[in-house]
């Protein structure tokens, strides 16, 4: 996808309805091809674990750095088929003139140069945000509540973080990532032979 019209993050102390919110971004929606990809744009990012928590309290506390929301508004953007090993760039827009125009600006992505992978490490330093112990002990809490009957399952993750070194990009720890834990939608770059489909205009 090419970047964001515009864009909405809605904080965990953030006092506005979230879901009211997407709706206002979101705007009078149209309806889909319906021979084409299953997103035709529109509103694509994160919504946290705890933003049910708004809906129905979850028992435990929220990060504070963590939005219930982040997601960005998306005028133009490439869908490929894997099955066909073809791509179709798609764009929405006020009319079909702008509505054009936005899926040329995502055709356009297809011919930009693929910069040279950055070369190993990434980061000079990647180290635990949570701690061994507090890590430990949010399973203990977890078990206690599976056997209380409170909840089924549940996902804890241990945090860890470090800073990138200049040149490295976030898409660049990913296509690391993905080498070590392939999966075939995991959102990772296509690296099949494609052919050009078309261009699809939606208003």
């Amino acid at each position: 996808m090419q970047g964001p019209a515009r864009t909405l993050t809605v904080a965990a102390d953030d006092p506005r309805d979230p879901f009211q919110a997407l709706k206002d971004e979101l705007g009078e929606t149209a309806g889909d091809a319906p021979d084409g990809p299953p997103f035709q744009g529109g509103l694509a990012g994160l919504l946290g674990y705890d933003l049910g928590a708004r809906l129905e309290p979850a028992g435990h506390p929220g990060g504070p750095d963590w939005p219930d929301v982040a997601c960005g508004l998306y005028l133009g953007l490439l869908a490929f088929d894997h099955q066909r090993h073809e791509v179709l760039a798609v764009g929405r827009g006020a009319d079909a003139a702008g509505a054009r125009a936005n899926a040329g600006a995502a055709l356009e992505l297809l011919g930009l140069p693929e910069p040279p992978p950055p070369a190993a490490p990434l980061s000079g330093a990647f180290d635990a945000i949570t701690s061994g112990a507090d890590y430990e002990a949010a399973v203990a809490a977890v078990v206690e509540r599976i056997a209380a009957g409170e909840i089924f399952q549940a996902n804890i993750a241990r945090r860890w973080g470090g800073r990138l070194r200049p040149g490295a990009r976030p898409v660049d720890l990913v296509r690391r990532l993905l080498t070590g834990s392939p999966a075939p939608f995991a959102a990772s770059p296509v690296a099949l032979p494609l052919k050009v489909s078309g261009a699809q205009a939606l208003r």
